[in-house]
């Protein structure tokens, strides 16, 4: 009998592993779409400002917005989310930021919240030099998540153990009433 509640206990807790890493995978990102991300023009000036704005996120929110560059990734800010979930700001563009570049907003948390391509323009006379903070940086945005696979494969291991508790405990059971009647 005491192998029969340790096989439940087994098939009970691999249903509840189960259950709460099938609800992690499910998890999506419910932010704004990237057409409610926008800035104000799409060939912004090195150097010169750029609006911003987003809509449709939590009230109280951070945001980093940075701007990379062919690898030159340098931060335009933090920006709070209104209490409607919108956030509207003008940043300015760094002097050294020039050709296709690409705007990334992210979280408090860093996940992606919206990116958006820009062509910066090289400024038209050349303003002294301030120092900007840029780090060298992959062009590729960090990968955030689970791999739903690795999800998938942890589940069928779960399984196959819970499975060969369950064949283990009623051969035990078997086992225990032959020896019983004999």
């Amino acid at each position: 009998m005491r192998s029969l509640k340790t096989a439940l206990f087994a098939i009970v807790a691999v249903v509840a592993l189960l259950t709460s890493t099938a609800s992690l995978a499910a998890q999506t990102y419910d932010g704004p779409s990237s057409d409610e991300v926008a800035i104000s023009a799409a060939s912004p000036t090195a150097g010169g400002p750029v609006g911003f704005s987003a809509a449709g996120l939590d009230a109280g929110a951070v945001l980093r917005v940075s701007i990379d560059c062919g690898g030159a990734i340098s931060s335009l800010g933090s920006l709070t989310v209104a209490a409607d979930g919108t956030v509207s700001e003008s940043l300015a563009i760094p002097s050294g930021a020039t050709g296709t570049c690409t705007i990334g907003v992210v979280d408090a948390a860093g996940a992606l919240v919206g990116s958006l391509p820009v062509s910066v323009a090289a400024a038209a006379a050349a303003a002294p030099a301030t120092a900007a903070a840029t780090t060298t940086a992959p062009a590729e945005l960090a990968l955030t998540g689970a791999s739903s696979t690795l999800v998938a494969l942890n589940g069928v291991i779960i399984v196959t153990v819970g499975l060969a508790l369950v064949f283990v405990a009623s051969r035990r059971q078997d086992d225990a009433a032959i020896s019983s009647e004999g």
